[in-house]
């Protein structure tokens, strides 16, 4: 938060989410070739996200020499946020998930259950694209449990007293 007598913040002066996960995995695993092979990019754009983040910063967060590397004091401090900025990132895009969520249509089927039925399911999924028709297979209880906690909209699965409250089509 801005008090009004403060100088605007600089928006050019925020890594990225991108940048910010890319000095995570370097700290994890501490060679740049295994952090690129881990991110699934080349070597030389790790090295080049790694050397843009520290131009934004204004600070070295790695001494490098030759094939070896260490983090600096900085970089040690800069890596320790950076894992706490990632967990507050996913869980950012985590809650936006779950609220999105209403919008999709998760069905329930036991796993092993009428083959014909699942593929009229599998073929609705098709039709209306992955983003809104979700499958979700597993055991009886799991799926009842699943329903009762709002995780799932509908479900194929034998009636169960917990249910009769809610509307349901027998099918056989």
């Amino acid at each position: 938060m801005q008090h009004k007598d403060e100088v605007p913040l600089d928006p050019t002066r925020l890594p990225s989410f991108k940048q910010i996960y890319h000095l995570t995995l370097l700290a994890e695993v501490k060679h740049f070739q295994k952090a690129a092979d881990k991110a699934g990019i080349t070597q030389s754009t790790l090295s080049a996200s790694i050397k843009q983040l520290e131009k934004i910063l204004g600070v070295v967060l790695l001494e490098r020499s030759g094939r070896s590397m260490s983090f600096t004091k900085e970089g040690q401090l800069a890596a320790e946020m950076a894992e706490s900025l990632l967990e507050q990132g996913w869980e950012f895009v985590d809650k936006l998930d779950r609220a999105g969520q209403s919008a999709e249509l998760r069905i329930g089927l036991m796993a092993n259950y009428n083959s014909d039925l699942a593929i009229k399911f599998l073929q609705a999924k098709q039709l209306l694209g992955s983003g809104n028709f979700q499958i979700v297979e597993n055991h009886a209880e799991q799926l009842t449990e699943a329903f009762l906690n709002r995780e799932l909209q509908a479900a194929v699965i034998p009636f169960d007293p917990r249910l009769q409250s809610y509307r349901f089509l027998q099918l056989y």
